[in-house]
């Protein structure tokens, strides 16, 4: 075989390999748009399953999905810490919810109170489509009380909060291409005003919540 003939032969040899690195490559820059999507929906099989393709990725949003997995909670914490610290996007904003849930549930209402306010003025919102549109009104915050896939729930959530002299409604909304009742509390004027009035009502009833910005 020529000298030709071998470089020819090994150009070939590391085309090949150049390209199937690529393939390799390009669906953990594309995917995680998929994995957000099957987090934001609840489906924690199928994202795990998905997690397995990105075992050598330390990207901060595969660092996110992977702590959604660990059985030590203070563990998971540092490393959504970490991630709000050093990220930006989707990863920063999920790990602010995730921190903000694990201090509540220590009762660490302080310490929640900063990854709060930083939802608030971060609030993804404005990825997801407003259906029917809240009233005019000088509110300018809004307390969600529950997100529902079924308009009936969100009734029920709303006559329940009703028999607790708490006026809501149900505000239709798309968020990734799924369609979602949610019932919004007319909020205070401030952040701040607006979460310590959420926090009342987590304390009293016990419903979660996300601060919604008018």
């Amino acid at each position: 075989m020529g000298i030709r003939q071998q470089m020819f032969r090994f150009f070939k040899i590391w085309l090949l390999l150049f390209f199937a690195c690529l393939l390799n490559y390009l669906p953990a820059q594309n995917s995680y748009s998929d994995l957000y999507a099957y987090y934001e929906k609840n489906n924690f099989a199928e994202l795990k399953t998905c997690l397995d393709r990105y075992k050598t990725d330390n990207s901060y949003d595969i660092k996110f999905f992977k702590a959604l997995f660990y059985q030590d909670g203070e563990q998971a914490k540092k490393i959504f810490e970490d991630i709000f610290k050093h990220s930006q996007g989707r990863a920063k904003y999920h790990s602010a919810k995730k921190i903000m849930d694990y201090y509540y549930a220590k009762g660490y209402y302080v310490n929640a109170s900063k990854y709060q306010k930083y939802l608030v003025e971060n609030s993804l919102q404005e990825k997801s489509e407003i259906k029917t549109a809240p009233e005019t009104k000088t509110v300018e915050y809004y307390v969600q009380a529950g997100a529902f896939s079924l308009r009936e729930n969100a009734e029920q959530r709303v006559k329940f909060l009703k028999i607790q002299n708490i006026n809501s409604k149900v505000v239709e909304r798309v968020v990734n291409n799924s369609k979602l009742y949610c019932v919004w509390i007319p909020g205070r004027k401030t952040v701040e005003a607006t979460l310590e009035f959420a926090n009342e009502i987590k304390q009293k009833y016990s419903l979660d919540f996300q601060i919604m910005k008018n």
